[in-house]
């Protein structure tokens, strides 16, 4: 049976309907509660917002999202409008993308995952009780934010999470493997610590992937984080929140300028020796991971909160919808002991396990290498020197991508355009539309 499609109740409802949740009772709560009916219809009305990583690319230039171009639409006072979406930008709502002649475009969002970053940003800044220490129980200091956060991660995990974002991941990773670029999903990026402890058993470091050297760039201008999007609307861990977003202060790396250079000065600045101690001691302390890729970092994540290795950890294997670091984990088994208590409690990715040696008939530690990240946890964790350490995949031969692996890819085949339509491999119905 086909319902017959309804039209909109109101802007609430047009809302809901393009971030493909028509139905959601706490979509639609969470959007009554941060606005009122009349910012929902300016809502409405305003462009859909670029990529943060497109630059000035997919910026319209018919500035339909100006004050004065939405004031004449809804045929409202100029004045009126620009207060509305000065209040709508400040707690996250809509971006403000400034134009070449001084204007400001305002833009909105669709997708689920942008919106309630871009609120949990805000309030994680001004609303989230930090404490005296690192590690305390987080609370929002306003009951209004905290009631928004805390229906969002209702929605998260009774809908989001269980509908949509796992297959989303997994989705993007494999467009990926086929050569899609514009399905890119989350990368990660090694653990410094870990490097470092590899580069003294001869691993190779490529500065791109190398932490330290975006602390060294930084030095002389600082690096900025934000407070931490996830671990703002969950509050499920105790884990710092300062480490989201971190940038070079003043320099893009790929990121939209619009984006880097924020006028509400949410992100909280760090020398390049302070900020690369603190992720130090958060991978080692705390067995945290980076989200990222080359020449820059992203965040710094746990799976307690993390919207993108939660959903992973709950419904999937989590190593099928991350792209990996250049390296792998490789155990020495001659000089591994045994204990895995170290090393396999410390990997997000299940990718490491206690394994028994036919030849000697005592318990080593064995890595996937289909399914290793090249986080670097399980290096920090272990005592033994030498026992373990990471290693460029191409110099091993593992293979580059977990999910390629899966699906029998070879690596070249990521240079031949997309091999699942093109029929020259097996694949399931679901991922071959996911590629269209």
């Amino acid at each position: 049976m086909v319902l017959p499609s309804l039209p909109p109740r109101d802007a609430y409802d047009v809302t809901i309907r393009r971030m493909n949740y028509p139905v959601s009772q706490t979509l639609r709560k969470i959007l009554e509660l941060s606005m009122t009916p009349e910012e929902a219809q300016l809502l409405v009305e305003l462009p859909p917002s670029p990529s943060v990583s497109s630059g000035t690319a997919g910026v319209t230039t018919a500035l339909t999202g100006t004050v004065e171009a939405v004031a004449k639409k809804l045929n409202r006072d100029a004045k009126t409008v620009e207060a509305q979406l000065e209040n709508m930008f400040q707690i996250g709502l809509v971006r403000e993308i400034p134009t070449p002649d001084g204007k400001r475009q305002y833009t909105r969002m669709d997708l689920i995952e942008n919106l309630s970053d871009s609120m949990a940003h805000v309030i994680g800044a001004r609303f989230l009780d930090h404490g005296e220490g690192e590690l305390h129980k987080h609370t929002i200091r306003d009951d209004r934010w905290e009631t928004v956060e805390n229906l969002w991660t209702k929605f998260f995990y009774e809908e989001w999470y269980r509908w949509e974002r796992p297959h989303e991941l997994v989705h993007r990773k494999v467009a990926i493997a086929g050569g899609a670029e514009a399905g890119r999903t989350f990368s990660i990026t090694t653990c410094w610590k870990a490097l470092e402890k590899s580069e003294r058993l001869g691993t190779e470091v490529l500065p791109a992937w190398d932490l330290r050297e975006m602390a060294r760039k930084g030095e002389a201008k600082g690096i900025a984080a934000g407070a931490c999007t996830c671990r703002t609307r969950a509050r499920h861990c105790d884990r710092p929140v300062w480490v989201c977003g971190a940038l070079i202060v003043g320099e893009e790396s790929g990121i939209a300028s619009w984006y880097v250079n924020d006028r509400r000065n949410l992100r909280k600045k760090f020398s390049g020796e302070e900020w690369l101690e603190d992720i130090g001691r958060f991978e080692e302390e705390l067995g945290m991971v980076h989200l990222g890729g080359p020449g820059r970092k992203g965040c710094t994540c746990c799976n307690d909160c993390c919207n993108w290795l939660e959903p992973l950890q709950l419904y999937t294997e989590p190593w099928e919808g991350v792209h990996p670091t250049p390296y792998r984990a490789v155990g020495n088994t001659d000089v591994c002991e045994g204990c895995v208590k170290n090393c396999v409690p410390r990997c997000q990715f299940r990718a490491i396990k206690g394994q028994t040696d036919p030849s000697s008939g005592k318990v080593k530690a064995v890595v996937d290498l289909e399914k290793c990240i090249g986080c670097g946890q399980c290096v920090i964790g272990c005592p033994v020197e030498g026992a373990i350490k990471l290693d460029l995949a191409e110099k091993i031969k593992a293979p580059l991508s977990p999910i390629r692996a899966r699906l029998k890819m070879p690596d070249k085949a990521i240079r031949r355009g997309n091999p699942f339509l093109a029929g020259k491999l097996p694949v399931s119905t679901d991922i071959a539309d996911a590629l269209r």
